[in-house]
């Protein structure tokens, strides 16, 4: 309460950080597994926007005594959710960041098909398996 009030040092003084560095951690983990356990496929790496948010909230509070923001001290609350919302928004740009990778290599791999013998079958590679595939693209250009 003495954050929400203004009454910064005073809530430096008395917040057991103990207690408060698990909090973040604890909070992202039941929306991490209420996302897991929702109706639906879950994206490629959908889960690092919880994992910086729950690190770097953790740093925050850490760093909640002495960081200030233009020479404004937050306090242990302020700082914590500031930098919980900055990881989220750094998780979801590196999810972005990869997704927009492997989608090319994605691409691929759906266009194969995957046969009980585990060969993989390239549509106009006239039923050549996945080695003989690479193989003739070797020979070719050697």
């Amino acid at each position: 309460m003495l954050s929400f009030n203004g009454k910064v040092n005073e809530a430096i003084e008395v917040t057991n950080y103990q207690w408060l560095l698990f909090y973040p951690c604890v909070y992202v983990f039941a929306m991490w597994d209420a996302v897991r356990e929702a109706k639906g496929e879950n994206p490629p790496f959908y889960y690092l926007p919880f994992v910086l948010g729950a690190y770097l909230g953790t740093v925050g509070i850490i760093y909640s005594r002495s960081l200030t923001i233009f020479t404004i001290l937050l306090g242990p609350v302020f700082l914590g959710i500031i930098f919980f919302v900055s990881g989220i928004f750094l998780g979801n740009s590196i999810r972005y960041i990869l997704n927009k990778k492997t989608f090319k290599y994605s691409s691929i791999i759906r266009d194969c098909k995957i046969l009980n013998n585990n060969d993989l079958k390239f549509p106009n590679s006239n039923g050549q398996s996945f080695q003989d595939h690479i193989m003739n693209g070797v020979e070719k250009r050697y």
